[in-house]
């Protein structure tokens, strides 16, 4: 896929991570495959938004038309949890 990111999200369990996830998917087209949440639409826009959680992290893998997704998705994501640290993966 293309670009990947690690984001780790200090004080946050695995399930209020996924909690988040399912949230944030909902206000788009997505579907879960096996663990991995993908946004696929936003806007007419295309793209592959992939979410996958690992303890108090979140690999993102995208490619296409992503660039506003992950936009809400960080600030989102740093409104609702005290610190992230994001790193490529």
């Amino acid at each position: 896929m293309g670009l990947a990111q690690k984001i780790i999200v200090e004080s946050a369990t695995e399930t209020q991570l996924e909690e988040f996830i399912v949230g944030f998917c909902g206000e788009f087209k997505s579907h879960k495959d096996k663990d991995t949440w993908v946004i696929t639409e936003h806007d007419l826009q295309k793209m592959s938004f992939a979410m996958k959680v690992d303890g108090s992290s979140i690999f993102c893998h995208r490619s296409g038309a992503y660039f506003a997704v992950l936009g809400m998705f960080i600030e989102c994501l740093s409104g609702s949890f005290p610190s992230i640290n994001v790193s490529d993966a």
